[in-house]
């Protein structure tokens, strides 16, 4: 793809084998700790000294990344994550009122907003940043969606 051609690709180490018997909330904080670790680390495992911030394989020359920005990112995003899979199950749910899933979407949007806010803190070529762009995009137009009625 192009866009991939221009940018290039983010260099991260692979990731370890996943548990089978674990809960895929906690598979995903897994992972996800595991890349924010090794992304704070050098190739060697040693953490780069840099006033407390760590060079990034995807940064550019110079550029830092503070871990505690990254890890409220993280953080934010799997909040996102964890209350979408939340209104699809109230949207699949029998049961489910459409008040219940409104309160739902605006508390998504509350968090997609503290989300862009916490992402500030991290550079243009961050993979959190493609990750939580993409959540929130998604989520927006989720939101419309069901505003608008698509769901009902």
């Amino acid at each position: 793809m192009k866009i991939d051609e221009l940018i290039g690709k983010p260099t991260l180490p692979p990731v370890t084998a996943v548990r089978k018997n674990a809960q895929p909330e906690q598979v995903f904080s897994d992972l996800l700790a595991e890349r924010l670790r090794t992304s704070t680390t050098g190739p060697t495992g040693q953490v780069a000294e840099a006033q407390g911030a760590a060079p990034t394989p995807w940064a550019p020359t110079g550029a830092t990344v503070d871990p505690a920005a990254a890890e409220r990112v993280a953080c934010d995003i799997e909040t996102a994550l964890n209350q979408w899979a939340d209104i699809g199950e109230l949207v699949a749910a029998p049961d489910g009122s459409s008040k219940e899933i409104q309160s739902r979407i605006e508390a998504l949007m509350d968090s997609s907003r503290t989300l862009q806010k916490n992402l500030e803190a991290l550079p243009d070529e961050h993979p959190l940043r493609r990750l939580a762009d993409e959540l929130s995009v998604f989520s927006s137009v989720e939101s419309t969606k069901w505003q608008r009625g698509d769901y009902v």
